[in-house]
């Protein structure tokens, strides 16, 4: 209970949207791994039982992660990204902010002003190097609570991962908000 992310993890495994990565959790042997970096299929997994869990069909593909990604295809929300080709790859914080603000339009939620956008864009970091087909998304995810940044300096790490501890984090904080 003491670790950082416990409150997180205990309510995305209430709302059915992660589970462990071994063990019985019946039996209370489950495990976790929080500090594993989250893959593509794993955060369109999170995404898909989180916000289309009724639209989810469970005999499409031949892959476990097949439904999900195939969910969040249903509704546009993966264009731009490696999602649907490299399931395996671990999720990097520029896509998991592109899919997060597509779902957020989808879902038909305000976006940040443009001074809203400024102000989050002058708070990271390594804004500078933040390539031009990921700022909106980078900025809008940063101004929205969503994902922030991984130092004191509020670098926003695009092409690193997140833990699935942090994806917890962040799959609450886009539920509050949605």
């Amino acid at each position: 209970e003491s670790f950082w992310a416990y409150t997180y993890v205990e309510r995305a495994y209430a709302d059915g949207v992660v589970s462990g990565t071994s063990g019985d959790p019946t039996q209370y042997t489950g495990v976790f791994s929080p500090n594993q970096n989250l893959t593509n299929a794993q955060f369109a997994t999170i995404l898909a039982q989180g916000f289309f869990a009724e639209e989810i069909d469970m005999s499409t593909g031949e892959y476990w992660y097949t439904p999900y990604i195939t969910t969040l295809q249903k509704h546009g929300l993966l264009a731009g990204t490696s999602v649907e080709t490299q399931p395996n790859a671990t999720a990097t914080r520029y896509e998991m902010s592109i899919i997060m603000t597509e779902l957020l339009r989808y879902e038909d939620i305000a976006m940040p002003s443009e001074v809203e956008l400024q102000n989050a864009s002058n708070h990271i970091g390594d804004w500078s190097s933040v390539p031009a087909a990921y700022q909106e998304s980078v900025a809008t995810a940063y101004a929205l609570h969503l994902i922030s940044g991984i130092n004191d300096q509020g670098d926003f790490a695009g092409d690193s991962g997140v833990t699935r501890a942090a994806m917890c984090t962040i799959y609450c904080n886009l539920s509050d908000l949605i």
